[in-house]
């Protein structure tokens, strides 16, 4: 009887071990076939100018696709709306030294911008509509405006006012240099496009918003590693490894100016000179959100060397600025950027 009991009791144990062994080969299988399947995807629009692209790890090619299309059918109706450019836009339908009303859906993006005016001293200033088109918008043989008319531009920039009615979630806006969104307008649809893919369950991948990008997830298991373009190149002159959920923006002025007279005009403005003076080059910000390293870089870039550089330290702004000293490129920011010495 003991015996009986001894050859049962073993029987039962390698039941149960080829029982577990077929488990787990099915699993493993299942999870290797997944894995398999799980793979990047990158899709490319030519928006507004320029070019917003996704790369998104997914294991469904439909699906992905579907959803893709979608956010940027969403992005593309979102960011003609605030160009001014469009004659349909909301932006466009605003006249100079009159209220004008934003609708609801734009109250939270304004709610930032009003913030970051206050926050930048008034070095962000989406009113400079009128001074930038004064520039003609940077192309080569531009001849610049006069000084008498960049004075007068922009002093009319400083005259506005927001205000809201948080009941409603309404903005009311009033100024004489006329709304231009385009250094907010990025960073909004890169944030918009992400809280959309977090909503469809997507984990891993990466919005570039005409260089704004934010990332969500991991990619091959590392964080996603950006690569800060050099001025003076196509190569890449720093790199930084952005955590999940963070943004990099970056502004410069090596894409988009003209030359006159033997100076250099680019298209990132002093608001309160009305002139291209900063000689920063390139201007890098980390933060959480793409709106708002969208738009510090962008004010941080018209600060000039020493005011931004004493503005991210007071701030503990993880930053980014390249300049030229001695005909030499400096790289000056805080430890997440890692120079590349082959450059």
């Amino acid at each position: 009887m003991k015996n009986f009991y001894k050859i049962g009791f073993k029987k039962d144990i390698y039941k149960k071990l080829i029982i577990s062994v077929i488990i787990l080969f099915f699993v493993f299988s299942f999870f290797s076939c997944y894995k398999s399947k799980y793979k990047l995807y990158k899709e490319t629009r030519f928006l507004f100018d320029s070019f917003f692209e996704i790369d998104l790890f997914a294991n469904d090619d439909i699906k992905y696709k579907e959803d893709i299309n979608t956010i940027f059918d969403e992005i593309e109706n979102l960011g003609n709306e605030l160009d001014f450019r469009d004659p349909d836009s909301l932006i466009s339908k605003q006249k100079s030294g009159e209220t004008f009303e934003i609708p609801y859906q734009y109250f939270e993006l304004f709610k930032v911008i009003d913030s970051m005016q206050r926050y930048t001293e008034g070095y962000f200033n989406p009113f400079l509509r009128d001074l930038i088109l004064s520039y003609k918008d940077f192309k080569d043989g531009t001849v610049p405006p006069s000084k008498e008319e960049v004075k007068k531009l922009a002093t009319e920039s400083q005259n506005y006012s927001i205000w809201f009615d948080p009941e409603n979630k309404k903005v009311f806006v009033k100024s004489d240099g006329l709304l231009d969104l385009g250094a907010v307008v990025a960073g909004f649809l890169v944030d918009y496009a992400y809280e959309r893919l977090n909503f469809l369950g997507y984990k891993d991948f990466l919005i570039n918003g005409s260089g704004e990008i934010r990332v969500s997830g991991k990619k091959n298991g590392k964080e996603w590693v950006i690569g800060i373009k050099n001025p003076d190149s196509n190569g890449i002159i720093s790199k930084v490894n952005l955590p999940s959920t963070y943004s990099i923006a970056t502004s410069g002025s090596y894409e988009r100016f003209f030359i006159y007279d033997g100076v250099k005009y680019h298209h990132i403005l002093n608001p309160f000179t009305g002139l291209p003076d900063s000689k920063i080059i390139s201007c890098s910000i980390i933060d959480a959100k793409c709106l708002n390293a969208d738009l510090l870089s962008t004010a941080i870039f018209a600060m000039g060397i020493e005011k931004a550089r004493q503005f991210c330290l007071e701030n503990k702004i993880h930053y980014l600025l390249i300049y030229k000293k001695d005909g030499k490129l400096i790289l000056d920011g805080s430890t997440e950027f890692q120079k590349i010495e082959s450059q």
